[in-house]
């Protein structure tokens, strides 16, 4: 029946699927900027971060763009693909949101470094902020923000 509708056997391996899947998830949240526009955000983490931004930078729906699927290789030769949380398009910059529950860190950690590598390869910058220490991207912003 999958064949039939979507031309796969299954659908996991669309990033476009795999992007309603997440938005539509019971965790995602509606951010409501000050201007009352809306941007759909995965976890309680990401919606902090859209407030900090706001509030800190003056940043608005208008500072990002749908993130690019990144494509990439694990060791055995298998391609998968990451959908990045954020793109700010003005610094080229792909910033991933991740929480620190060491248990997720360490399963995790291969891939992560994996998509960094990958992500940098394509020519994006890339930030990842953990927990809502924001210090990195603090760097990088004024960094490029004042040298531009």
């Amino acid at each position: 029946r999958m064949l039939s509708k979507v031309g796969k056997y299954h659908i996991l391996d669309n990033p476009e699927q795999q992007k309603k899947m997440l938005d539509n998830r019971g965790i995602s949240i509606e951010y409501k900027w000050a201007n009352g526009e809306i941007t759909t955000v995965n976890s309680k983490l990401e919606e902090k971060f859209l407030l900090y931004l706001e509030a800190t930078y003056k940043f608005n729906r208008h500072c990002f763009m749908e993130a690019p699927t990144i494509y990439y290789k694990l060791d055995n030769g298998t391609s998968t693909f990451y959908l990045p949380d954020f793109y700010i398009p003005s610094l080229n910059l792909i910033v991933e949101i991740k929480g620190s529950n060491p248990h997720y860190q360490e399963r995790d950690s291969y891939k992560e470094k994996l998509k960094e590598q990958y992500t940098r390869g394509e020519g994006f910058n890339f930030v990842q902020i953990n927990d809502e220490n924001y210090l990195e991207f603090n760097t990088f912003f004024l960094n490029n923000v004042i040298m531009n």
